[in-house]
């Protein structure tokens, strides 16, 4: 759809149609408008790549869009070659937005949301509003509402890490812990006997989802020859 729409704005340019300030206006404001839905959501969650980059990428691919398709003219001039530039240059740019955190690379979804971005200018620039604006609102469903779903079922369902100390009445009650530990559905880390006073406590470090280290907890905590159990809560999920 977009490659006819770049020939039929080209055979109108080469019909000798004249440049209208308005239309091209018109043009980058709806990619400025439209671009900056998605770089709100990039901004309130802190992100490199926010507000005023996700506009300057969407309005500048409008103008790329427009310039190849209305402007550019002459023997072998192909308005499909500009698009394609922007395509590969915005691929360079999302480059830039990723980098690495630890063993595990960060800033794939900025990266997206700015080829998304470029996308959205370059329905724009062509006066394909339509596309352009459902275009925004795919990708604010994927950025928003089914981020939040995914994010609040790994806090659930993801494995989590839980570091506890468990103050034993004696020594012998080590042995019940070991049993509902190993009736849990979690990975034991560790279990190691501390000496840090008149009574034993038990070093414990669990990894499991959620809802698993909650009722171990509770398990311990019931347990007769537990007299406190200290943790800090769980922690993130991996």
């Amino acid at each position: 759809m977009l490659v006819d729409g770049l020939r039929s704005k080209r055979r109108h340019a080469e019909e000798g149609r004249e440049l209208d300030p308005l239309d091209i206006l018109v043009r980058l404001l709806v990619a400025a408008g439209l671009t900056a839905v998605i770089g709100l959501d990039r901004e309130l969650r802190g992100k490199p790549a926010g507000l005023r980059t996700n506009i300057v990428v969407g309005t500048a691919t409008a103008a790329f869009a427009y310039i190849g398709a209305e402007v550019i003219s002459g023997p072998g001039a192909d308005p499909t070659r500009v698009a394609s530039q922007v395509v590969s240059g915005i691929g360079f740019l999302g480059g830039g937005a990723i980098f690495a955190a630890g063993d595990k690379p960060s800033g794939l979804t900025t990266a997206a949301a700015l080829w998304g971005s470029a996308a959205v200018g370059m329905a724009a620039g062509l006066g394909s509003y339509v596309v352009a604006l459902l275009l925004v609102g795919v990708l604010v469903a994927v950025l928003w509402p089914l981020d939040l779903l995914a994010e609040r079922r790994v806090q659930r369902w993801g494995r989590h890490d839980l570091h506890a100390q468990v103050v034993l009445s004696e020594l012998d009650a080590v042995d019940g812990l070991r049993t509902t530990l190993a009736e849990a559905p979690l990975r034991v880390v560790r279990l190691a006997l501390l000496d840090l006073g008149s009574r034993p406590v038990a070093d414990v470090q669990l990894a499991g989802r959620a809802p698993d280290l909650e009722a171990a907890i509770e398990a311990i905590e019931a347990l007769p020859g537990a007299v406190t159990v200290v943790h800090p809560g769980i922690g993130e999920p991996q």
